[in-house]
C-alpha cells in the first residue's frame, strides 16, 4: 500500500484529476486512487482480473470506469497515467 501511495504521490494523482491506469491487476491502485478522489478508468486484458476487480470496487463503494481493453486502443484525456501493474508483467 506505501508503494501505490508513493506511485500516486508521484503521479499527482488525487481529488479532481483524472487518471488512467494501464494494467488493472486486481484493483488496489485504482481503488486507491478513487479514495483519493480521482476520476479512474482502468484498463486490462484480462477478464479474471477485471471481474475480481469489479467486487473490490463495490466493496470499496468507489466509482472506477474499467475496460477490456489494449493499452494501445485507450482514449481520451487523463492527468496522469500509471503503469505499475503493466510494468510489473512484461
Amino acid at each position: 500500500m506505501r508503494r501505490i501511495g508513493a506511485v500516486l504521490d508521484d503521479a499527482h494523482g488525487g481529488a479532481g484529476t483524472r487518471v488512467l491506469e494501464i494494467g488493472s491487476g486486481w484493483g488496489a491502485l485504482a481503488v486507491r486512487a478513487a479514495q483519493r478522489g480521482a476520476k479512474v478508468t482502468t484498463i486490462t486484458l484480462s477478464s479474471e482480473q477485471a471481474a475480481l476487480a469489479k467486487v473490490r470496487f463495490a466493496e470499496a463503494d468507489v466509482d472506477v470506469d474499467i475496460q477490456l481493453v489494449d493499452y494501445r486502443e485507450a482514449t481520451g484525456e487523463y492527468d496522469a497515467d500509471i503503469r505499475l501493474e503493466l510494468i510489473a508483467a512484461v
